[in-house]
């Protein structure tokens, strides 16, 4: 999948984030994530799908994952973009593209399940873009921006340092305390310092920011 979102135009950078999203979902899609970026990732989507959701073996299920994407980076700000967003959201258009183009190449009855997931995406999308329900799950914004950013996180010396990335960039605000902070870092696998060291870096092309 990774080539062939390359081969559509994304750049290596979008190519990297859309991986650390879906992964959760999808599994390996050829570009290297960080194992914390990987565990993020599951977290964040437990809550939304089904078990034994699998769009590399159910072309149903990959209709769904083309249109979170498309939902997930197409909705317009209610305030001006951050770096992050500005780097992230334009991904999420081609890449819907790319997948329908190549569901339109399927038999018909493939086309029609593909699409069919693409409709089942809506309802998944009402409790991702509920704020009661995500109240619920308010460790959600920092797993998905461990998944989506993680490149930054492999950039700092510290949880102290992370948190404050968090915190300076909004993701989580005065209600979400230090302890709960370093309860997610540990759920993840987020650790720094020598014991049992930082983040190991990932050989990629490309970081995302």
């Amino acid at each position: 999948m990774q080539a062939v979102f390359l081969d559509g135009g994304l750049s290596p950078q979008q190519v990297s984030a859309i991986a650390g999203f879906i992964y959760g979902f999808v599994g390996d899609i050829g570009n290297p994530i960080p194992e914390f970026a990987k565990q993020a990732s599951k977290l964040y989507w437990r809550n939304f799908l089904r078990k034994g959701f699998d769009p590399n073996e159910n072309v149903e299920d990959a209709g769904v994952v083309s249109r979170l994407i498309e939902l997930a980076t197409g909705k317009p700000p209610l305030e001006p973009p951050t770096a992050i967003e500005e780097k992230v959201l334009p991904a999420g258009k081609p890449a819907a593209e790319i997948m329908d183009k190549a569901a339109r190449e399927l038999p018909a009855a493939e086309t029609a399940k593909y699409y069919a997931g693409r409709a089942q995406a809506e309802l998944i999308w009402e409790k991702l873009d509920n704020p009661d329900y995500l109240k619920m799950n308010k460790r959600a914004s920092v797993y998905v921006t461990l998944a989506m950013v993680w490149n930054e996180f492999e950039k700092l010396n510290s949880q102290a340092e992370a948190e404050r990335w968090l915190r300076d960039k909004d993701v989580i605000g005065k209600k979400f305390d230090s302890g709960e902070v370093r309860a997610v870092f540990r759920l993840v696998g987020l650790r720094y310092g020598s014991k049992p060291g930082r983040p190991k870096k990932i050989k990629t092309d490309a970081a995302i920011l």
